[in-house]
């Protein structure tokens, strides 16, 4: 009987060690994989931003366009415009 419970405790203690690896390298597992996810957000999150000031640049463009556009309707320059009197002003916007 002593020989049986002594080989009980034995894979009682091998299955705790067993679990301590499996406990161990399921932490790793999980440090890894956050690390990875943080990593990949981060990529996305710049890629996001690179996207929306490349909208901006374009929106501005697209907005200065269609002013040359009217100023040059108006028979205006840029960074010119005319009194109700049809008198050039210089530097009102």
């Amino acid at each position: 009987m002593q020989c049986q419970v002594s080989a009980v405790e034995e894979q009682l203690i091998a299955a705790e060690a067993k679990l301590l690896e499996v406990e161990a390298r399921n932490q790793q597992l999980t440090d890894h994989t956050d690390e990875a996810l943080s990593a990949k957000v981060k990529q996305c999150l710049c890629a996001y931003v690179k996207w929306e000031i490349q909208m901006l640049k374009w929106t501005k463009l697209r907005e200065l366009e269609r002013c040359v556009t009217a100023c040059s309707a108006r028979g205006n320059r840029i960074g010119e415009d005319r009194n109700s009197a049809g008198v050039v002003t210089v530097g009102s916007v």
